[in-house]
Protein backbone atom coordinates (compact mmCIF):
# COMPACT_ATOMS: atom_id res chain seq x y z
CA UNK A 1 0.00 0.00 0.00
CA UNK A 2 1.66 3.15 -0.92
CA UNK A 3 2.23 6.01 1.53
CA UNK A 4 2.13 9.65 0.62
CA UNK A 5 3.64 12.51 2.77
CA UNK A 6 2.94 16.11 1.73
CA UNK A 7 4.67 18.78 3.26
CA UNK A 8 2.98 22.10 3.50
CA UNK A 9 4.91 25.79 3.18
CA UNK A 10 5.07 26.42 7.00
CA UNK A 11 6.43 23.47 7.93
CA UNK A 12 3.44 20.61 8.74
CA UNK A 13 3.15 16.95 7.28
CA UNK A 14 0.20 15.39 6.69
CA UNK A 15 0.94 11.07 5.86
CA UNK A 16 -1.48 9.25 3.28
CA UNK A 17 -2.24 5.50 3.05
CA UNK A 18 -3.57 4.74 -0.72
CA UNK A 19 -4.67 1.55 -2.44
CA UNK A 20 -2.69 2.29 -5.36
CA UNK A 21 -0.70 5.36 -7.51
CA UNK A 22 -1.82 8.99 -6.54
CA UNK A 23 -1.10 11.98 -8.52
CA UNK A 24 0.34 15.21 -5.78
CA UNK A 25 0.93 18.54 -7.01
CA UNK A 26 0.89 22.46 -5.61
CA UNK A 27 -0.80 25.34 -6.14
CA UNK A 28 0.20 28.58 -6.86
CA UNK A 29 -1.00 29.66 -3.39
CA UNK A 30 1.44 27.45 -1.47
CA UNK A 31 -0.99 24.47 -1.26
CA UNK A 32 -0.71 20.80 -1.57
CA UNK A 33 -3.18 18.61 -3.46
CA UNK A 34 -3.34 14.49 -3.86
CA UNK A 35 -6.40 12.90 -5.50
CA UNK A 36 -8.35 10.72 -3.16
CA UNK A 37 -9.65 8.68 -2.10
CA UNK A 38 -7.04 8.09 0.22
CA UNK A 39 -6.60 7.69 4.59
CA UNK A 40 -5.26 10.11 6.65
CA UNK A 41 -2.53 8.23 8.88
CA UNK A 42 -0.39 10.56 10.59
CA UNK A 43 0.47 14.82 10.74
CA UNK A 44 3.46 17.17 11.91
CA UNK A 45 3.61 18.47 14.28
CA UNK A 46 1.95 15.04 16.35
CA UNK A 47 -1.64 15.92 17.80
CA UNK A 48 -1.41 15.85 21.35
CA UNK A 49 -4.37 13.09 22.35
CA UNK A 50 -5.08 14.69 25.82
CA UNK A 51 -5.94 18.46 27.11
CA UNK A 52 -4.06 20.54 26.25
CA UNK A 53 -4.79 19.30 22.59
CA UNK A 54 -2.89 21.56 20.05
CA UNK A 55 -1.24 20.78 16.51
CA UNK A 56 -4.89 19.78 15.61
CA UNK A 57 -6.07 19.43 12.04
CA UNK A 58 -10.09 20.21 10.76
CA UNK A 59 -11.41 18.92 7.71
CA UNK A 60 -13.64 21.35 6.04
CA UNK A 61 -13.66 23.96 8.71
CA UNK A 62 -16.68 25.28 8.97
CA UNK A 63 -17.19 29.27 9.93
CA UNK A 64 -18.34 29.87 13.59
CA UNK A 65 -20.91 31.30 14.54
CA UNK A 66 -22.67 29.14 11.61
CA UNK A 67 -20.52 25.81 12.53
CA UNK A 68 -19.94 26.51 16.11
CA UNK A 69 -16.62 24.62 17.80
CA UNK A 70 -13.20 24.28 15.98
CA UNK A 71 -10.88 21.46 16.09
CA UNK A 72 -7.14 22.91 16.24
CA UNK A 73 -6.23 23.83 19.89
CA UNK A 74 -8.72 23.80 22.50
CA UNK A 75 -6.98 26.66 24.66
CA UNK A 76 -8.67 29.70 23.41
CA UNK A 77 -11.49 31.62 25.03
CA UNK A 78 -14.94 31.88 23.93
CA UNK A 79 -14.39 29.90 21.31
CA UNK A 80 -15.66 26.40 21.19
CA UNK A 81 -13.28 23.33 20.88
CA UNK A 82 -14.84 20.43 19.69
CA UNK A 83 -12.47 16.48 20.13
CA UNK A 84 -14.15 14.77 17.00
CA UNK A 85 -13.65 17.96 14.32
CA UNK A 86 -9.99 17.39 15.21
CA UNK A 87 -9.00 14.65 12.44
CA UNK A 88 -5.18 14.77 13.29
CA UNK A 89 -5.99 13.66 16.51
CA UNK A 90 -8.75 10.86 15.10
CA UNK A 91 -5.90 9.00 13.02
CA UNK A 92 -3.83 9.07 15.84
CA UNK A 93 -6.20 7.32 18.34
CA UNK A 94 -8.91 6.46 15.96
CA UNK A 95 -6.81 4.83 13.09
CA UNK A 96 -6.99 5.65 9.83
CA UNK A 97 -9.27 8.59 8.23
CA UNK A 98 -10.97 7.58 5.18
CA UNK A 99 -11.35 10.64 3.12
CA UNK A 100 -13.23 10.15 -0.22
CA UNK A 101 -14.03 13.45 -2.93
CA UNK A 102 -16.90 13.68 -5.47
CA UNK A 103 -16.54 16.05 -8.92
CA UNK A 104 -16.72 19.30 -7.69
CA UNK A 105 -16.16 18.75 -3.66
CA UNK A 106 -12.68 18.45 -2.87
CA UNK A 107 -11.96 17.51 1.24
CA UNK A 108 -9.89 19.92 2.06
CA UNK A 109 -7.47 19.89 5.79
CA UNK A 110 -5.87 22.61 7.78
CA UNK A 111 -3.21 21.79 9.82
CA UNK A 112 -1.97 24.45 12.02
CA UNK A 113 1.41 24.60 14.55
CA UNK A 114 -0.15 25.58 18.00
CA UNK A 115 2.45 28.01 19.93
CA UNK A 116 3.41 26.87 23.06
CA UNK A 117 2.80 28.86 26.10
CA UNK A 118 -0.57 31.06 25.77
CA UNK A 119 -2.56 32.94 27.85
CA UNK A 120 -6.19 33.47 28.17
CA UNK A 121 -7.48 35.43 25.22
CA UNK A 122 -3.71 35.04 23.32
CA UNK A 123 -2.79 34.03 20.12
CA UNK A 124 -3.16 29.81 20.11
CA UNK A 125 -1.87 29.19 16.42
CA UNK A 126 1.45 30.07 15.33
CA UNK A 127 1.47 28.91 11.83
CA UNK A 128 -1.37 27.23 9.34
CA UNK A 129 -1.11 24.76 6.16
CA UNK A 130 -3.92 24.32 4.37
CA UNK A 131 -4.53 21.08 1.81
CA UNK A 132 -6.48 19.37 -0.16
CA UNK A 133 -8.10 15.83 -1.58
CA UNK A 134 -9.04 16.13 -5.30
CA UNK A 135 -11.16 13.55 -6.64
CA UNK A 136 -9.43 12.82 -9.89
CA UNK A 137 -11.87 15.55 -12.31
CA UNK A 138 -10.73 18.39 -10.13
CA UNK A 139 -6.98 18.31 -10.87
CA UNK A 140 -5.59 21.51 -11.98
CA UNK A 141 -3.66 21.63 -15.61
CA UNK A 142 -0.37 23.64 -13.93
CA UNK A 143 1.18 24.82 -10.80
CA UNK A 144 0.30 28.16 -11.29
CA UNK A 145 -3.78 28.23 -10.66
CA UNK A 146 -5.69 28.96 -7.48
CA UNK A 147 -6.57 26.61 -5.05
CA UNK A 148 -10.37 26.03 -4.19
CA UNK A 149 -12.06 27.61 -1.22
CA UNK A 150 -11.31 25.50 1.93
CA UNK A 151 -14.47 26.71 4.05
CA UNK A 152 -17.01 23.72 4.85
CA UNK A 153 -18.74 21.53 2.26
CA UNK A 154 -18.98 23.74 -0.48
CA UNK A 155 -16.30 24.55 -2.33
CA UNK A 156 -15.10 26.92 -5.88
CA UNK A 157 -13.40 24.53 -7.65
CA UNK A 158 -12.76 26.40 -10.99
CA UNK A 159 -8.50 25.98 -12.67
CA UNK A 160 -8.03 29.98 -11.60
CA UNK A 161 -4.70 29.93 -13.81
CA UNK A 162 -2.58 33.58 -12.51
CA UNK A 163 -1.01 33.31 -15.85
CA UNK A 164 -3.98 33.74 -17.87
CA UNK A 165 -5.30 37.25 -15.18
CA UNK A 166 -5.10 40.30 -17.33
CA UNK A 167 -2.86 42.75 -15.29
CA UNK A 168 -3.72 45.85 -17.26
CA UNK A 169 -7.03 45.89 -14.95
CA UNK A 170 -5.28 47.28 -12.37
CA UNK A 171 -3.19 51.09 -12.00
CA UNK A 172 0.90 50.64 -11.94
CA UNK A 173 1.13 54.14 -10.40
CA UNK A 174 4.23 55.24 -9.11
CA UNK A 175 4.61 55.64 -5.07
CA UNK A 176 7.06 55.92 -2.54
CA UNK A 177 6.56 52.33 -0.85
CA UNK A 178 9.83 51.15 0.95
CA UNK A 179 11.49 47.64 0.00
CA UNK A 180 11.04 46.61 3.86
CA UNK A 181 7.15 47.22 3.60
CA UNK A 182 6.84 45.31 0.05
CA UNK A 183 8.65 42.53 1.50
CA UNK A 184 6.34 42.40 4.81
CA UNK A 185 3.15 42.26 3.04
CA UNK A 186 4.54 39.99 0.48
CA UNK A 187 5.05 37.68 2.93
CA UNK A 188 2.48 37.76 5.22
CA UNK A 189 -0.11 36.91 2.44
CA UNK A 190 2.20 33.72 1.67
CA UNK A 191 0.48 31.86 3.99
CA UNK A 192 -3.52 30.99 5.01
CA UNK A 193 -5.67 33.61 6.41
CA UNK A 194 -8.44 32.66 8.11
CA UNK A 195 -11.94 34.62 7.97
CA UNK A 196 -13.54 32.25 10.31
CA UNK A 197 -15.08 33.10 13.74
CA UNK A 198 -16.50 36.28 13.15
CA UNK A 199 -16.52 37.79 16.76
CA UNK A 200 -13.63 39.28 18.99
CA UNK A 201 -12.36 35.96 19.96
CA UNK A 202 -11.30 35.18 16.56
CA UNK A 203 -7.74 36.48 17.07
CA UNK A 204 -7.04 33.13 18.80
CA UNK A 205 -7.33 30.81 16.07
CA UNK A 206 -5.71 33.56 13.32
CA UNK A 207 -2.56 31.70 12.24
CA UNK A 208 -0.05 34.41 13.86
CA UNK A 209 2.91 33.13 14.03
CA UNK A 210 6.25 35.43 13.75
CA UNK A 211 7.75 35.81 9.89
CA UNK A 212 10.72 37.68 9.13
CA UNK A 213 11.00 40.09 6.03
CA UNK A 214 14.62 40.69 6.00
CA UNK A 215 17.80 38.76 5.18
CA UNK A 216 18.53 39.38 8.58
CA UNK A 217 16.09 37.60 11.38
CA UNK A 218 16.23 39.86 14.15
CA UNK A 219 17.43 42.89 12.32
CA UNK A 220 15.60 46.03 14.81
CA UNK A 221 15.56 48.02 11.45
CA UNK A 222 13.39 45.31 10.09
CA UNK A 223 11.10 44.68 12.59
CA UNK A 224 9.37 40.65 12.72
CA UNK A 225 5.93 40.43 11.80
CA UNK A 226 3.13 38.10 12.38
CA UNK A 227 1.84 36.02 9.41
CA UNK A 228 -1.58 37.43 9.97
CA UNK A 229 -2.12 40.06 12.64
CA UNK A 230 -4.47 38.94 15.35
CA UNK A 231 -6.51 42.31 15.71
CA UNK A 232 -8.79 43.69 12.59
CA UNK A 233 -6.95 47.15 12.66
CA UNK A 234 -3.79 45.84 11.68
CA UNK A 235 -5.46 42.78 9.40
CA UNK A 236 -7.24 45.71 7.45
CA UNK A 237 -3.90 47.84 7.14
CA UNK A 238 -2.42 45.04 6.20
CA UNK A 239 -4.91 45.04 3.23
CA UNK A 240 -4.91 48.16 2.65
CA UNK A 241 -1.14 48.48 1.98
CA UNK A 242 -1.36 45.07 -0.42
CA UNK A 243 -3.94 46.25 -2.61
CA UNK A 244 -2.34 49.87 -2.85
CA UNK A 245 0.62 47.85 -3.89
CA UNK A 246 -1.64 45.43 -6.30
CA UNK A 247 -2.01 49.22 -7.73
CA UNK A 248 1.73 50.44 -8.28
CA UNK A 249 4.60 50.08 -10.13
CA UNK A 250 6.32 47.54 -7.60
CA UNK A 251 3.39 44.99 -7.75
CA UNK A 252 4.51 41.60 -6.62
CA UNK A 253 3.25 38.08 -7.62
CA UNK A 254 3.30 37.09 -3.70
CA UNK A 255 0.48 40.10 -3.07
CA UNK A 256 -1.59 39.64 -5.85
CA UNK A 257 -1.74 35.50 -5.47
CA UNK A 258 -2.35 36.54 -1.56
CA UNK A 259 -5.07 39.45 -2.15
CA UNK A 260 -6.42 37.01 -4.66
CA UNK A 261 -6.31 33.61 -2.69
CA UNK A 262 -8.14 35.40 0.38
CA UNK A 263 -11.11 36.67 -1.72
CA UNK A 264 -11.54 33.35 -2.90
CA UNK A 265 -11.58 31.96 0.57
CA UNK A 266 -13.43 34.57 2.00
CA UNK A 267 -16.25 34.20 -0.67
CA UNK A 268 -16.43 30.61 -0.34
CA UNK A 269 -16.49 31.06 3.56
CA UNK A 270 -19.64 33.31 2.89
CA UNK A 271 -21.24 30.75 0.58
CA UNK A 272 -21.32 28.47 3.20
CA UNK A 273 -23.20 30.62 5.43
CA UNK A 274 -20.79 32.76 7.14
CA UNK A 275 -21.72 36.62 7.34
CA UNK A 276 -19.09 39.12 8.29
CA UNK A 277 -21.46 40.80 10.76
CA UNK A 278 -20.34 44.15 12.72
CA UNK A 279 -19.07 43.02 16.27
CA UNK A 280 -16.86 45.60 18.17
CA UNK A 281 -14.55 46.60 15.67
CA UNK A 282 -14.04 43.29 14.40
CA UNK A 283 -15.19 41.60 10.66
CA UNK A 284 -14.12 44.22 8.19
CA UNK A 285 -11.60 43.69 5.49
CA UNK A 286 -13.68 41.05 3.93
CA UNK A 287 -15.89 42.48 0.95
CA UNK A 288 -12.89 44.37 -0.37
CA UNK A 289 -10.41 41.21 -0.74
CA UNK A 290 -13.54 39.55 -2.26
CA UNK A 291 -15.04 42.28 -4.93
CA UNK A 292 -10.74 42.03 -5.67
CA UNK A 293 -11.05 38.98 -6.60
CA UNK A 294 -13.88 38.56 -8.56
CA UNK A 295 -12.70 41.62 -10.50
CA UNK A 296 -9.26 39.88 -11.10
CA UNK A 297 -11.16 36.34 -12.11
CA UNK A 298 -13.86 37.98 -13.87
CA UNK A 299 -16.30 36.60 -11.25
CA UNK A 300 -19.54 39.34 -12.36
CA UNK A 301 -22.11 36.82 -10.53
CA UNK A 302 -19.69 37.40 -7.26
CA UNK A 303 -19.91 40.97 -8.03
CA UNK A 304 -23.95 40.99 -8.52
CA UNK A 305 -24.22 38.97 -5.30
CA UNK A 306 -21.83 40.87 -2.88
CA UNK A 307 -23.56 44.00 -4.14
CA UNK A 308 -26.90 42.61 -3.52
CA UNK A 309 -27.23 40.07 -1.10
CA UNK A 310 -23.93 40.65 1.73
CA UNK A 311 -23.91 42.73 4.23
CA UNK A 312 -20.46 43.03 6.34
CA UNK A 313 -19.52 45.30 9.32
CA UNK A 314 -18.80 48.14 7.30
CA UNK A 315 -21.89 48.58 6.31
CA UNK A 316 -23.43 48.02 9.66
CA UNK A 317 -20.91 50.77 11.37
CA UNK A 318 -21.40 53.78 8.88
CA UNK A 319 -24.40 55.08 7.30
CA UNK A 320 -25.61 59.06 6.76
CA UNK A 321 -27.15 61.10 9.13
CA UNK A 322 -31.44 61.54 8.14
CA UNK A 323 -34.39 63.37 9.12
CA UNK A 324 -36.63 60.15 10.57
CA UNK A 325 -40.20 59.06 11.62
CA UNK A 326 -41.73 56.45 12.87
CA UNK A 327 -44.91 54.67 12.51
CA UNK A 328 -46.65 51.45 14.55
CA UNK A 329 -45.49 48.72 12.54
CA UNK A 330 -46.52 44.93 13.25
CA UNK A 331 -46.80 41.82 11.42
CA UNK A 332 -43.67 41.77 10.25
CA UNK A 333 -42.53 39.26 7.47
CA UNK A 334 -38.99 39.30 5.59
CA UNK A 335 -35.79 41.16 5.90
CA UNK A 336 -35.80 44.68 5.71
CA UNK A 337 -32.51 46.52 5.80
CA UNK A 338 -31.31 49.75 6.17
CA UNK A 339 -30.67 52.08 3.16
CA UNK A 340 -33.72 50.42 0.76
CA UNK A 341 -36.32 52.01 -0.64
CA UNK A 342 -39.71 50.85 0.91
CA UNK A 343 -42.99 51.41 -0.66
CA UNK A 344 -46.85 51.83 0.14
CA UNK A 345 -50.23 52.04 -1.93
CA UNK A 346 -50.56 55.57 -3.62
CA UNK A 347 -46.96 55.97 -4.74
CA UNK A 348 -45.11 56.47 -1.59
CA UNK A 349 -42.21 55.60 -0.82
CA UNK A 350 -39.05 56.10 1.76
CA UNK A 351 -35.27 55.17 3.08
CA UNK A 352 -35.98 52.00 5.49
CA UNK A 353 -33.80 52.90 8.88
CA UNK A 354 -35.35 50.35 11.30
CA UNK A 355 -37.63 48.49 14.11
CA UNK A 356 -37.62 49.57 17.03
CA UNK A 357 -40.49 48.85 20.10
CA UNK A 358 -43.07 48.19 17.59
CA UNK A 359 -42.44 51.03 15.32
CA UNK A 360 -41.28 51.10 12.14
CA UNK A 361 -38.60 53.62 11.41
CA UNK A 362 -37.72 55.40 7.88
CA UNK A 363 -36.60 58.94 6.63
CA UNK A 364 -36.47 60.58 3.36
CA UNK A 365 -40.65 60.36 2.98
CA UNK A 366 -42.23 61.09 -0.05
CA UNK A 367 -45.07 62.32 1.56
CA UNK A 368 -47.27 61.28 4.75
CA UNK A 369 -47.92 58.07 5.57
CA UNK A 370 -51.01 57.02 6.90
CA UNK A 371 -51.84 53.67 8.71
CA UNK A 372 -53.86 50.63 7.83
CA UNK A 373 -51.87 50.24 4.84
CA UNK A 374 -48.57 47.49 4.06
CA UNK A 375 -45.10 48.63 3.57
CA UNK A 376 -42.72 46.55 1.51
CA UNK A 377 -38.85 46.37 1.29
CA UNK A 378 -38.60 47.18 -2.85
CA UNK A 379 -35.76 44.69 -3.13
CA UNK A 380 -36.65 41.81 -0.99
CA UNK A 381 -40.38 42.10 -1.11
CA UNK A 382 -40.44 42.14 3.24
CA UNK A 383 -43.96 43.55 4.57
CA UNK A 384 -44.81 44.87 7.50
CA UNK A 385 -48.49 46.63 8.25
CA UNK A 386 -48.37 50.32 9.85
CA UNK A 387 -50.94 51.72 11.79
CA UNK A 388 -51.65 55.13 13.82
CA UNK A 389 -50.03 58.25 12.96
CA UNK A 390 -46.50 59.22 11.83
CA UNK A 391 -44.09 60.86 14.42
CA UNK A 392 -40.96 63.28 13.49
CA UNK A 393 -38.57 61.62 15.92
CA UNK A 394 -35.38 64.43 15.05
CA UNK A 395 -32.34 62.83 13.01
CA UNK A 396 -31.00 59.12 13.38
CA UNK A 397 -34.25 58.18 15.44
CA UNK A 398 -33.51 60.43 18.16
CA UNK A 399 -30.80 59.13 18.61
CA UNK A 400 -26.81 60.92 18.92
CA UNK A 401 -27.91 64.91 19.15
CA UNK A 402 -27.67 65.38 15.38
CA UNK A 403 -29.16 68.73 13.72
CA UNK A 404 -30.00 69.84 10.81
CA UNK A 405 -26.39 71.07 10.37
CA UNK A 406 -25.84 67.48 10.42
CA UNK A 407 -28.44 66.47 7.41
CA UNK A 408 -26.14 64.06 5.44
CA UNK A 409 -23.36 64.16 6.99
CA UNK A 410 -21.40 60.70 6.85
CA UNK A 411 -20.54 58.89 10.00
CA UNK A 412 -20.10 55.85 12.06
CA UNK A 413 -22.05 53.96 14.47
CA UNK A 414 -20.89 50.73 16.56
CA UNK A 415 -22.96 48.08 15.46
CA UNK A 416 -22.70 46.57 19.48
CA UNK A 417 -25.04 47.18 22.40
CA UNK A 418 -27.66 49.28 20.21
CA UNK A 419 -30.69 50.42 20.97
CA UNK A 420 -32.38 49.10 18.13
CA UNK A 421 -33.47 45.54 17.59
CA UNK A 422 -31.95 42.94 14.99
CA UNK A 423 -34.69 44.19 12.27
CA UNK A 424 -32.13 47.25 11.85
CA UNK A 425 -29.07 46.31 9.92
CA UNK A 426 -27.14 49.48 10.93
CA UNK A 427 -28.01 50.33 14.39
CA UNK A 428 -27.02 54.12 15.20
CA UNK A 429 -28.41 53.38 18.73
CA UNK A 430 -24.48 54.01 19.62
CA UNK A 431 -24.01 56.82 17.54
CA UNK A 432 -23.01 60.39 18.72
CA UNK A 433 -22.13 63.55 17.05
CA UNK A 434 -19.39 64.06 19.43
CA UNK A 435 -16.31 63.05 17.10
CA UNK A 436 -14.26 62.43 20.53
CA UNK A 437 -16.55 61.22 23.04
CA UNK A 438 -19.27 58.60 21.83
CA UNK A 439 -20.92 56.88 24.22
CA UNK A 440 -18.84 55.02 26.77
CA UNK A 441 -17.16 52.52 26.10
CA UNK A 442 -16.99 52.72 22.13
CA UNK A 443 -14.49 56.08 21.67
CA UNK A 444 -11.56 53.88 20.98
CA UNK A 445 -13.50 51.76 18.33
CA UNK A 446 -13.95 55.05 16.26
CA UNK A 447 -10.42 56.13 16.69
CA UNK A 448 -8.64 53.18 17.03
CA UNK A 449 -9.75 50.14 15.72
CA UNK A 450 -11.77 51.07 13.28
CA UNK A 451 -11.08 53.26 10.14
CA UNK A 452 -7.71 54.48 10.75
CA UNK A 453 -7.28 51.45 8.78
CA UNK A 454 -9.61 51.76 5.77
CA UNK A 455 -8.73 54.25 3.52
CA UNK A 456 -6.16 52.11 1.39
CA UNK A 457 -8.85 49.72 0.58
CA UNK A 458 -11.70 52.12 0.16
CA UNK A 459 -9.15 53.86 -2.45
CA UNK A 460 -8.70 51.29 -4.27
CA UNK A 461 -12.03 49.67 -4.57
CA UNK A 462 -13.35 53.09 -6.17
CA UNK A 463 -9.91 53.35 -8.35
CA UNK A 464 -10.73 49.76 -9.55
CA UNK A 465 -14.93 50.76 -10.39
CA UNK A 466 -16.21 48.64 -7.54
CA UNK A 467 -18.07 51.56 -5.28
CA UNK A 468 -21.19 50.25 -6.68
CA UNK A 469 -20.81 46.66 -6.19
CA UNK A 470 -19.49 47.46 -2.22
CA UNK A 471 -23.20 47.49 -1.33
CA UNK A 472 -25.08 50.51 -2.93
CA UNK A 473 -26.40 52.94 -0.38
CA UNK A 474 -24.80 51.83 3.12
CA UNK A 475 -21.41 50.89 0.76
CA UNK A 476 -20.99 54.59 -0.14
CA UNK A 477 -21.28 55.81 3.32
CA UNK A 478 -18.38 53.45 4.21
CA UNK A 479 -16.27 55.59 1.15
CA UNK A 480 -17.57 58.78 2.44
CA UNK A 481 -16.84 58.29 6.12
CA UNK A 482 -13.55 56.60 5.56
CA UNK A 483 -12.40 60.05 3.42
CA UNK A 484 -13.95 62.55 6.57
CA UNK A 485 -11.93 60.55 8.66
CA UNK A 486 -9.03 60.20 7.06
CA UNK A 487 -8.84 64.25 7.12
CA UNK A 488 -10.71 65.30 10.39
CA UNK A 489 -9.29 62.65 12.85
CA UNK A 490 -6.36 64.48 15.38
CA UNK A 491 -2.69 62.98 15.05
CA UNK A 492 -1.52 61.64 17.55
CA UNK A 493 -4.03 62.85 19.95
CA UNK A 494 -6.17 59.62 21.21
CA UNK A 495 -5.10 57.30 24.39
CA UNK A 496 -7.84 53.99 24.24
CA UNK A 497 -10.59 53.60 26.31
CA UNK A 498 -9.36 50.99 29.20
CA UNK A 499 -6.10 50.15 30.24
CA UNK A 500 -6.54 46.17 28.05
CA UNK A 501 -6.37 48.24 24.99
CA UNK A 502 -3.17 46.99 23.07
CA UNK A 503 -0.81 49.28 21.57
CA UNK A 504 -1.48 47.83 18.02
CA UNK A 505 -4.45 49.71 17.76
CA UNK A 506 -2.89 53.19 18.25
CA UNK A 507 0.68 52.69 16.44
CA UNK A 508 2.94 55.27 17.36
CA UNK A 509 0.36 57.18 19.24
CA UNK A 510 -1.02 57.88 15.58
CA UNK A 511 -4.61 56.97 14.46
CA UNK A 512 -4.79 58.29 11.20
CA UNK A 513 -4.12 55.99 7.84
CA UNK A 514 -0.66 55.34 6.92
CA UNK A 515 1.84 57.92 4.77
CA UNK A 516 1.20 55.17 2.12
CA UNK A 517 -2.60 55.22 1.92
CA UNK A 518 -2.65 58.18 1.69
CA UNK A 519 -0.20 58.77 -1.41
CA UNK A 520 -2.52 56.37 -2.58
CA UNK A 521 -5.16 58.28 -2.18
CA UNK A 522 -4.01 61.64 -3.46
CA UNK A 523 -3.00 59.42 -7.03
CA UNK A 524 -5.97 57.14 -7.10
CA UNK A 525 -9.02 58.64 -5.50
CA UNK A 526 -10.72 59.41 -8.42
CA UNK A 527 -8.52 57.36 -10.60
CA UNK A 528 -10.29 56.59 -14.43
CA UNK A 529 -9.59 53.26 -15.55
CA UNK A 530 -7.85 53.15 -19.16
CA UNK A 531 -10.47 52.61 -22.07
CA UNK A 532 -11.17 48.66 -22.39
CA UNK A 533 -10.16 48.31 -18.50
CA UNK A 534 -13.62 49.06 -17.12
CA UNK A 535 -15.83 46.84 -15.18
CA UNK A 536 -19.54 46.38 -15.56
CA UNK A 537 -20.24 49.64 -14.21
CA UNK A 538 -17.81 52.73 -13.06
CA UNK A 539 -17.71 53.34 -9.84
CA UNK A 540 -15.68 56.55 -10.57
CA UNK A 541 -17.42 59.43 -8.42
CA UNK A 542 -20.21 57.08 -7.11
CA UNK A 543 -20.84 58.49 -4.33
CA UNK A 544 -21.31 62.26 -6.14
CA UNK A 545 -23.21 60.94 -8.66
CA UNK A 546 -25.50 59.50 -5.61
CA UNK A 547 -25.80 62.97 -4.50
CA UNK A 548 -24.70 61.78 -1.28
CA UNK A 549 -22.16 64.40 -0.81
CA UNK A 550 -18.11 64.15 0.38
CA UNK A 551 -16.47 66.19 2.51
CA UNK A 552 -13.83 68.53 1.71
CA UNK A 553 -11.04 69.50 4.78
CA UNK A 554 -11.73 72.08 6.82
CA UNK A 555 -8.69 74.43 7.11
CA UNK A 556 -8.02 73.77 10.64
CA UNK A 557 -9.88 72.00 13.87
CA UNK A 558 -12.15 69.41 13.27
CA UNK A 559 -14.82 71.17 11.04
CA UNK A 560 -15.85 69.95 7.27
CA UNK A 561 -17.55 71.42 4.70
CA UNK A 562 -20.14 69.31 3.54
CA UNK A 563 -20.33 69.57 -0.55
CA UNK A 564 -23.16 68.33 -2.29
Amino acid sequence: MPTYTLTGYRGTSLTFDADGARATGNYISRRKWIVGPVSLTASTPTPTTSSPYIHGAQKDPFPGPVGGAQGYDDRRQNIGYDNTKNIARLALQSGPQLLTPTPGKPISIVKVVSLANVGPGDVCIEFADVYHVLHADDVPPNDRCFAPSYYGPTKLVEHWDYDALDLDLLPSVSLSISPTLVATITRQLEGPWAPSHCNGWSRQIHPGGTIYVSPNPGDPNHPDVKQQPPYYEDINAALSSAMVLACSDQRTEGVLVGLIQYGIDCYGARLNGLSFRGSLGHNSGRQQPMLFAAYMLGKEDWLVDLRDNHFTAEHEQTFYVRKTYRIAASAISGTFRHGRTITAPGGWSAIFWGFNSGSLYFADPSGPLTGGVTVTDATSGATCAVSGATTDVGYNGGVGNYTASELGMPEWAHPWGANFSSFMEIPVGNANVNWTAPPAPFPWYRRGNSADSWLGMATVIRALGLAPYFGGVTGNAWFDYTERYAFLEPTGTFTPGYSGAPNTWTPDGDTLPSDLEYDAYDVLWDYEPPTGGDPPESGRHAMQNLGQGFYAVAAAGLGGVLIQ
